[in-house]
């Protein structure tokens, strides 16, 4: 996974057009002395590099968010989401989520947030998925509900 800026290369994709556009969502439960996680994974094999263009965050009550770089598919699968330029091909990427006692894998960013407002967390942040690897949201107080939609590109 790379963050922070994108190289000249993969400007050069993302003007070209050849990359197909998708949306997905999370929407994690509340759970006694567990931190609610939301990720989007780009699986080993899929032959894909994922582009995340958008992750919009909304917890239950006002607290703050870390982004983590950790590429093990976490539980349960949400689905590759839906193809944003309709009537294309599915995703490789896929949106999961789980409830765990810790957050997973290795912070990279924190964002406060308040009580049932989506915010984009990713606003002027390039990150690229390769294959295995994989991006996660994770709620930083234990018991909170949070719903996390991404936006990401794929390669064609």
């Amino acid at each position: 996974m790379r963050y922070g800026g994108f190289t000249p290369a993969d400007w050069a994709y993302l003007l070209s057009g050849d990359y197909h556009i998708f949306g997905g969502f999370a929407n994690v439960a509340a759970v006694a002395a567990q931190n609610s996680e939301a990720q989007l994974q780009n699986p080993t094999g899929s032959g894909k590099q994922a582009f995340l263009r958008e992750l919009w965050v909304s917890l239950a009550t006002a607290g703050d968010v870390v982004l983590t770089s950790f590429a093990t598919q976490l539980g349960t699968d949400d689905g590759a989401g839906v193809a944003l330029h309709f009537g294309g091909g599915a995703a490789k990427s896929h949106v999961r989520h789980t409830t765990n006692a810790g957050i997973q894998g290795t912070q990279f960013g924190r964002f406060s947030l308040p009580a049932g407002q989506a915010v984009n967390v990713l606003k002027d942040w390039d990150v690229a998925l390769d294959p295995n690897s994989g991006l996660l949201v994770a709620a930083v107080t234990v018991n909170v509900a949070m719903i996390a939609s991404f936006v990401w590109s794929e390669n064609n």
